[in-house]
This record gives structure tokens, C-alpha cells and sequence, in this order.
């Protein structure tokens, strides 16, 4: 069962406090620019470990009674701390992937990948029959947080060494150069997007302009703990000097009004963190709105994904954002729209 498949309706909008944690982080302050842009009408609560205005709320996520006794004036907590949030009962909009399973509600992953990463396919796929197969690429280029590496860790990590086994040698892809690197991998998002459109395969890479993650990916470490330390450390030294970008192609393969179809998207930003946090508060106006159903679930799976990405899209989150009715390098661009 797709997690998420067995939620409950949600309420409409009422009135309430949006709380969020870590609202002084890198994404944390995205996600309040976003918040401010799609509904200037919710109050927003911000919390932190160390407040930055006056009317910010001192918040440590680690601690449960610290948890509870923000959440009382808020309707839905997001989470944007890098911490797991314990508060049963409470409904909470999760940045990472360590959401709490005693919440009433917890929406997790929801940032952009994983979360959009995953959503897109799902939300192209709505103009096939059937597709048969697809396959996903994206690149990162920006100082990693300690949320993002945790997510990493989890998708190439196992106790003691990564699960990329040998050197990868640098290909041509389109969109994203001509010398590259690109690592592919499967996970629990990926695997359930499989599972939604009944496809038996596809494939899904994480794409490098150069080897200097591979040099870790590769490497013994201790613990997964020293894992995330070096991956946060490394994506510092090599940004140094790079401009930060998120690049994402998606290409489905199927059939549509009974005939072959073939789609590939291409989408590109200059800043994930912003993506990230547009993402976030999607998702958390979504549920606040009541366009998102109760339960525990990933972002991508959630029931009502195009009311979702309508959300997302009015943010603008993308700087560039093409269709292309066809594989790559074949044919005529239209601008992105589904």
C-alpha cells in the first residue's frame, strides 16, 4: 500500500496559526517569504532555538514539552528544523523524512527532492492512458544542509560504506553538460511513484558536474553520523566559488488517446533552498486549506497532487520550465504547462 492511500478527508479552511520550526534557517526563511507570497492572510508563528525578532517563539525541536507547548497556538506545525518533532496528535508539515508516526497528520518529504522530485512524474503522468516506463535526473549545486544529508545518507548509504561501488566514469547528458556525472539509486519516493503508475521499472539519478562527492560516496566511514558530517563539510569546499542551481529533466514514455507518447519536462532554478521551501509551504497551505487529506504520507503521494502543484506553481519556483512532446533532442519546445 502506498502510504498515504488510507487517509481521511480534511476539513476546510479554518482560522489558525501556521507554526514554524527552524524559521531561521537557510530554507526555514524561504519557506516564510513562500508562506507570505501564496496566503499573506495566515499568521504565521516563527520559532527557533534562538528567536530573531520579538514576536518569535523560542523552540527546541528536540524537546517534546517545548513541541506541545508551541503547537497550542497553531493549527499545523511545518518543520523545517533538521530535527524530528515528537507531538502526538499534532498535524505537521515535514521538511525531512524523520517525521513523527504518533502525529495525526505528518506530511513528509516535502522539499525539492525529495518531494518535488517525486510529485512531477506523478503530476506529468496525468496526461498519459498509461505510461509504460520514465526516467528522472536532477542535480543539486548548493552548500548542503544537515536535513538534505541526512536524506542522502539514507538513499547511498549502508553501515560502513556507501552503496555506489566503483568509480563512474563522466558522460554527455542534455540539459545538464557534456561531461558529468550521474549515480543512480532507488528509494522509498521512487519506488512509490513505480508503484502508483504500475510500472514495472524506471530510473532515477542524481547528477554531478564533478567527482567530488564520489570521493565520499566511496570511502569508509565509521557511522552514518560521520557520513552526513563529511557530505555537509565536502558541499561546502566545493561550492566555493560555483553558483548554486537546481536542475531536474523528467521523460515518460506511454500512451495517450491511443496513441504512442512520449514527454520530456526540463526545470531549472538558481536557488534550491527557495524551491525547497516553496515546496513546504505548498504543502502546508495545501493541508491548511484542506486541499491535502489527513494521514501519514509523502508529499508525492498525496490524493489531490494537481490542486497541489497549482499551488506550488503559483510561487513561480522554476526560472525555466519546458515540455517537449518527445525524447530528447527531437522536435520543437513549448513552455511548461500541464
Amino acid at each position: 500500500m502506498i502510504p498515504g492511500s488510507e487517509s481521511t478527508a480534511c476539513p476546510k479552511r479554518r482560522a489558525g496559526k501556521i507554526g514554524l520550526i527552524g524559521a531561521g534557517g537557510r530554507i526555514g526563511s524561504e519557506i516564510r517569504r513562500a508562506l507570505k507570497k501564496l496566503a499573506p492572510d495566515i499568521d504565521v508563528i516563527c520559532a527557533s532555538r534562538t528567536p530573531q525578532g520579538r514576536d518569535w517563539r523560542r523552540v527546541d525541536a528536540s524537546d517534546h514539552d517545548s513541541i506541545l507547548e508551541f503547537s497550542r497556538d497553531c493549527v499545523l506545525i511545518i518543520n523545517a528544523s533538521g530535527t524530528r518533532v515528537n507531538g502526538e496528535g499534532l498535524r505537521i508539515v515535514d521538511l525531512g523524512e524523520e517525521y513523527c508516526e504518533s502525529a495525526e497528520t505528518a506530511i513528509y518529504g516535502c522539499g525539492a527532492a525529495p518531494g518535488i522530485l517525486g510529485l512531477f512524474p506523478l503530476v506529468l503522468a496525468k496526461g498519459f492512458e498509461r505510461v509504460d516506463r520514465i526516467r528522472v535526473d536532477y542535480l543539486i549545486n548548493e552548500p548542503m544542509t544537515l536535513t538534505a544529508a541526512k536524506d542522502m545518507a539514507k538513499r547511498y548509504s549502508t553501515s560502513g560504506y556507501s552503496n555506489i561501488g566503483s568509480f563512474t566514469t563522466p558522460c554527455s547528458m542534455p540539459f545538464f553538460g557534456d561531461s558529468v556525472y550521474s549515480y543512480p539509486y532507488s528509494d522509498d519516493e521512487s519506488r512509490g511513484v513505480e508503484k502508483l503508475l504500475g510500472i514495472q521499472h524506471s530510473s532515477w539519478s542524481m547528477v554531478r558536474r564533478s567527482d567530488d562527492f564520489e570521493k565520499i560516496l566511496t570511502a569508509p566511514y565509521t557511522d552514518r553520523d560521520e557520513f552526513v558530517r563529511k557530505l555537509v563539510e565536502q558541499s561546502h569546499v566545493a561550492q566555493l566559488g560555483q553558483k548554486n542551481e537546481f536542475v531536474m529533466t523528467v521523460y515518460l514514455d506511454g500512451e495517450s488517446e491511443g496513441k504512442k507518447t512520449e514527454l520530456t519536462a526540463f526545470a531549472q532554478c538558481d536557488s534550491p533552498a527557495a524551491l525547497s521551501g516553496k515546496a513546504c509551504a505548498a504543502a502546508a497551505i495545501g493541508l491548511y486549506e484542506g486541499v491535502l487529506r489527513r494521514g501519514i504520507y509523502r508529499l508525492p503521494f498525496c490524493d489531490n497532487r494537481l490542486a497541489l502543484w497549482d499551488i506550488f506553481m503559483r510561487s513561480d519556483p522554476f526560472d525555466t520550465y519546458k515540455l517537449y512532446p518527445y525524447a530528447l533532442n527531437d522536435g520543437a519546445e513549448t513552455d511548461g504547462e500541464i
